[in-house]
């Protein structure tokens, strides 16, 4: 696992904007970073979790590749079903997860593992795979600011222990000394006209880029 730093930062970010090129999604200059889907999230944070909000977030599950495969239990309908009858408790565990962070620079230091890891476990049983992809993407759209999202194509995880890899980046993110130019590194490779959400969970993004860092898979 990568450390956080200016230079993995920078390596992850051009990692990622390459992919997309070469996929034909937007690229440099015209990606926003997901902002626009963390506007979204914050206004469906704003009231309980109903089915309409629940068929939203299965949707985004889908398009970020965290529901695959051919297995008839996991398909989008499967996990749609299974978890309409969770929602009281995913929108119970998450609200009182965001009621203990913010989305300062420093909001990762009022949680610990244990605060957000019954949440992570419940979102797991909806899919029902050893796979910590699923779980972390489904915690991180209820939580943006306190789960980080994994990605097998692009994380070479030395553990598949999700607790590991949130220690190792939360951590990472607590020691940084030059958290404010880690913050502007990313804000400058945003569009020009981008209005940024205020809710932005500038830690937890740059955390995951960093890991996105690998020199030898980056064109230069």
């Amino acid at each position: 696992m990568n450390k956080v730093n200016p230079e993995n930062l920078r390596l992850g970010i051009k990692r990622l904007l390459d992919r997309h090129q070469e996929q034909g999604k937007p690229s440099f200059g015209d990606w926003d970073f997901h902002n626009s889907l963390y506007q979204e999230l914050t206004t469906l944070h704003s009231r309980p979790l109903d089915p309409s909000a629940w068929s939203f977030l299965v949707k985004v599950l889908w398009d970020w590749r965290a529901i695959r495969g051919n297995n008839q239990n996991n398909t989008k309908n499967a996990i749609y079903r299974r978890g309409l009858a969770q929602l009281d408790s995913l929108d119970k565990y998450a609200t009182q997860i965001r009621g203990k962070i913010d989305y300062s620079i420093e909001g990762l230091a009022k949680i610990e593992w244990n605060d957000v890891n019954v949440l992570f476990e419940l979102a797991k049983s909806i899919k029902g795979v050893s796979s910590p992809t699923f779980a972390s993407k489904l915690c991180h759209f209820l939580a943006p600011c306190a789960y980080f999202p994994t990605d097998s194509v692009l994380i070479k995880q030395n553990s598949k222990l999700y607790s590991e890899y949130w220690k190792h980046c939360r951590d990472e993110w607590l020691e940084q000394i030059n958290k404010c130019q880690l913050v502007e590194i990313l804000r400058n490779h945003f569009p020009l006209d981008c209005q940024i959400s205020e809710q932005y969970p500038w830690s937890v993004k740059i955390s995951e880029f960093c890991q996105f860092a690998d020199a030898k898979l980056c064109r230069i």
